[in-house]
């Protein structure tokens, strides 16, 4: 199955893949004189790559050469004026986040494992609101939050970021609304939106 989900707004776009096709199909989606080549070594990341760019290249419509800063946050070199894009994966599927402005897209398979390291990325205050919640409701809320913070640290394209301690999430009013996340870095401080989608499988959160 290939495009499983897109979104497409004047200020961002993003598309979900749902792996199932072989690496020799993937290839087939790409042009022939694709202008990259891939460095994954494995059937499994090798799916990744090839995934990724037959994503961009159906997103753009032209080839897109995708190169990681020292932050890793990807950027897209082969064209003028390309916008800032985002790659997440997780288990059957990848989602890519494009924009004209700094970008985070996170999705996150649905596991209670979760649960088990919580304390690690949450915040006491977040650690409450969870608690709070019905306890069929938590995991998913912590996989929120999980998630939100990946996204947050993407946009940002920071190192060093303390989940914990400096990201703090405030839950949806409604659970439709967007999440906000105050991001308390020692030279600035930011209020981000951090819109999300949920399913049975996984969640997907982008700013």
């Amino acid at each position: 199955m290939p495009l499983y989900r897109q979104l497409d707004t004047p200020h961002l776009r993003w598309a979900i893949w749902q792996y199932g096709e072989s690496l020799d199909e993937l290839r087939r989606m790409l042009p022939s004189d694709y202008p990259d080549t891939p460095s994954a070594t494995g059937e499994a990341r090798l799916r990744e790559w090839l995934t990724v760019r037959v994503l961009l290249y159906r997103m753009l419509g032209v080839s897109a050469l995708v190169r990681y800063a020292e932050s890793g946050r990807p950027r897209i070199e082969s064209l003028d004026d390309p916008p800032c894009v985002s790659i997440s994966h997780t288990r059957g599927y990848a989602a890519v986040a494009v924009s004209g402005e700094e970008v985070g897209i996170d999705i996150e398979y649905l596991h209670p494992r979760v649960e088990r390291i919580a304390d690690r990325f949450l915040s006491p205050a977040e650690l409450d609101d969870v608690r709070a919640l019905p306890a069929a409701e938590r995991a998913l809320q912590m996989l929120l939050y999980w998630s939100g913070k990946e996204t947050v640290y993407k946009r940002l394209g920071r190192t060093g970021v303390d989940f914990r301690r400096q990201l703090r999430f405030h839950p949806s009013p409604d659970g439709i609304a967007p999440m906000t996340c105050d991001a308390l870095l020692p030279d600035a401080s930011h209020c981000l939106s951090v819109s999300f989608l949920t399913t049975p499988d996984f969640v997907l959160t982008w700013a």
